[in-house]
């Protein structure tokens, strides 16, 4: 059941990307696709779909009717990476109650994502690059290696430059991962009439998928969502025409959006606001002193009160400072 929902939802995102072809990313996709002994590294923000772009390759490639495996490195244990990507025999080690059948075999012949390559360990590096060199894996508790066909599509968020100075990477597995590389750009980035038609595509589809009136932006939501970060990029841009939906409304306003999005999200929103109260504050902290000095001539009185008033505004100032963390 949670398979069918999830080719789905696969569905339908591979019908919003159909109707955006010209997307370069996935121009870069189906360029690649056709080859299925290159291997795929994509980068980019959280969001921006990198698994997505995985199961386009796949789905159009001629290994379509075979398996497409995801192993997440985020969501595995350290100490289970080699058993879940490998597999092992019973009795293999403590806990090993049953023969396991790893990832790469479950894929054998078909795709395997590897999302989050970047928080891999070395020793799971090395097993990597030698299933890509030699086409094998090795059971733990097996003799014996076995051989496994599989095309690589490999993924991360990270700076691959840095991990491999930093030698948390290694160098010569990212060239083997990027037989081909893909950047996907976040949506901030794309041009103002593919993020409208990516949000009119995000609409129509709720709406089939709730089996609803499609909901109506006013003006000014459509101004207000051109311009925003979307800091979770095409993830968050679902979550937001969903919310939307929860509404109930058939006509959606300003009011609604600002219900829904935070405006502390958007950093430039939240950095202007902060600036703002800095610079508010320091005024009020010099407009106080000043008349302090007209008011009290007296210097050691004076003193006494400029010390208490810059106490209090210093904890009025940290508040408001504190009020953005």
């Amino acid at each position: 059941m949670f398979e069918e929902h999830k080719n789905k939802r696969v569905n339908r995102i591979f019908d919003i990307i159909n109707n955006n072809k010209h997307i370069e990313s996935f121009k870069e996709s189906r360029k690649y696709a056709s080859d299925d002994e290159i291997n795929i590294l994509l980068t980019g923000e959280t969001g921006t779909g990198k698994e997505v772009h995985a199961r386009y390759i796949h789905t159009i490639s001629s290994r379509k009717d075979k398996p497409f495996v995801v192993a997440t490195f985020s969501a595995i244990s350290g100490s289970l990476v080699q058993s879940t990507l490998f597999g092992h025999v019973k009795g293999s080690f403590t806990g090993a109650v049953c023969d396991q059948k790893g990832l790469f075999k479950a894929a054998d012949g078909g795709t395997i994502f590897l999302d989050e390559i970047g928080d891999a360990n070395l020793e799971t590096q090395s097993a990597l690059l030698r299933v890509i060199e030699d086409g094998e894996i090795q059971t733990i508790g097996k003799p014996n290696s076995d051989v496994v066909d599989v095309r690589i599509i490999a993924a991360s968020n990270v700076d691959f430059q840095e991990k491999i100075m930093e030698k948390s990477f290694r160098r010569d597995l990212y060239y083997r991962l990027k037989g081909a590389e893909i950047h996907l750009e976040p949506l901030r980035a794309k041009p103002v009439n593919e993020r409208k038609e990516t949000i009119e595509k995000l609409i129509s589809d709720f709406a089939v998928l709730k089996n609803k009136t499609a909901i109506q932006l006013t003006n000014s939501v459509w101004s207000f969502l051109l311009n925003y970060e979307f800091k979770g990029n095409y993830r968050e841009a679902r979550n937001i025409i969903e919310r939307l939906y929860f509404e109930g409304k058939s006509i959606i306003d300003i009011q609604d959006i600002e219900r829904i999005i935070i405006p502390q999200y958007n950093s430039n929103y939240s950095t202007n606001i902060k600036e703002k109260e800095i610079e508010k504050n320091n005024h009020s902290v010099k407009l106080k002193l000043s008349r302090l000095k007209v008011k009290h001539p007296f210097c050691f009185f004076n003193q006494i009160l400029k010390n208490l008033i810059l106490r209090m505004e210093k904890c009025s100032f940290q508040g408001v400072i504190n009020g953005f963390k």
